[in-house]
């Protein structure tokens, strides 16, 4: 959702769950382990530049000055990303566990298996994810709640442009693309008062019937939380990672 808002600006490409640089930085290293080559290292780290030359063309054949790739997995690989791509700028999405949760939930009956047989398993993902954003560069960050966005959608993009602006992003963004069907296609209602929830969201994940077993996490929820505030509070403010093209 937040790629394509990003992406409708006329200068960025959305390249949405590519996963090009998560399956050259992480996948193609962990599957290539155990291959008895003497040329292993120079292979891999030529299929990381690969990626990102492929992405570099294809930009140009858009004639788009800047990407935006917003596959989940990038967050296990941020110290590649920022190897490849020492100048990208990072959209922290975030939103309630439980909801995440219960999303994963949805995905893995649908086929995802991704997403975990159990909820345990599926909180245990959210944590390791989110738990990587403590590497993300402050002066080349932004936040995006989603809860926020679900309560009021018109200020929650105003927002995003203005934060865009700080880290030089185009900013020219079109809401419409969303048609605000985006903000209530989880069926849940929006919050009275997001930021509160947000904050307590440890606290109120247990209403979720599916998570409840979240309840007795609430310790390693907030460490999460608090993390993501020290960036919102340090970071450039006003899953995705946005690049200028030209610069590759």
């Amino acid at each position: 959702m937040l790629g394509h808002l990003i992406g409708s600006s006329p200068s960025i490409l959305h390249m949405g769950e590519l996963a090009a640089f998560y399956f050259s930085c992480h996948i193609a290293q962990r599957e290539y382990e155990n291959v008895p080559s003497r040329y292993k290292t120079e292979y891999l780290e030529a299929l990381k530049i690969q990626s990102k030359g492929v992405v570099s063309d294809i930009c140009a054949q858009n004639d788009k000055a800047f990407f935006v790739e917003d596959t989940p997995w990038n967050f296990r690989i941020i110290d590649d990303l920022e190897t490849l791509f020492p100048n990208a700028r990072y959209v922290l999405s975030y939103r309630n566990p439980a909801d995440v949760i219960s999303s994963m939930q949805a995905s893995y009956t649908s086929g995802y298996k991704w997403a975990g047989p159990t909820d345990y398993e599926r909180f245990q993902l959210w944590e390791e994810s989110y738990s990587c954003a403590g590497k993300l560069p402050r002066d080349r960050t932004i936040c995006f709640d989603y809860d926020v966005f679900k309560a009021d959608p018109v200020s929650a993009c105003t927002k995003l442009t203005i934060d865009l602006q700080t880290l030089g992003i185009p900013h020219d963004i079109d809401p419409d693309v969303l048609k605000i069907r985006y903000a209530q296609s989880h069926g849940t209602k929006p919050v009275e008062d997001p930021r509160t929830e947000r904050k307590n969201a440890f606290e109120r994940a247990a209403i979720s019937e599916p998570v409840s077993f979240l309840e007795d996490k609430g310790q390693r929820i907030k460490s999460i939380y608090d993390a993501i505030s020290e960036i919102e509070n340090t970071g450039k403010q006003g899953s995705a990672v946005i690049e200028e093209q030209y610069e590759l």
